[in-house]
């Protein structure tokens, strides 16, 4: 039940030896996030959710099918505070994207280039009001 977590998933293919790395960032639960990621890989209408889904999607297409995902969780960070003006959890993912050299990763580079979206929740444009007891 860890939540504000970096994670990788590391794809490894047994027949052509072929592996692949995926980074990312749950603020959620890592369990529900990874109910998630596995609800992507077992029906085929998600495979486009992300990266990882469309990557096993491939290996499939390909006929192969002994695929073997190994999850572990590299860094928990807290997430942005308004006081402090930054997102640690952000922070941290686009770090290991940066400097991972195992393997192929399956990250695009514009994750390295997006904006922080747990910073949202302090904007007063989401906020709504509600009406003054009479």
């Amino acid at each position: 039940m860890t939540a504000n977590v970096v994670y990788i998933a590391k794809v490894n293919n047994k027949r052509n030896k072929e592996e692949g790395s995926y980074i990312c960032l749950t603020e959620r639960s890592f369990k529900d996030r990874l109910y998630k990621h596995r609800n992507s890989l077992h029906h085929r209408a998600k495979a486009n959710a992300t990266e990882l889904s469309k990557y096993v999607w491939g290996l499939r297409d390909r006929n192969i099918e002994e695929i073997n995902i190994e999850w572990s969780i590299l860094n928990k960070a807290p997430t942005y505070r308004n006081s402090s003006k930054n997102c640690n959890l952000c922070l941290s993912e686009k770090y290991h994207i940066i400097f991972h050299n195992q393997g192929n990763l399956l990250n695009k580079r514009s994750e390295i280039l997006s904006t922080c979206r747990h910073i949202n929740k302090f904007l007063l444009s989401n906020f709504k009001e509600t009406p003054p007891d009479n």
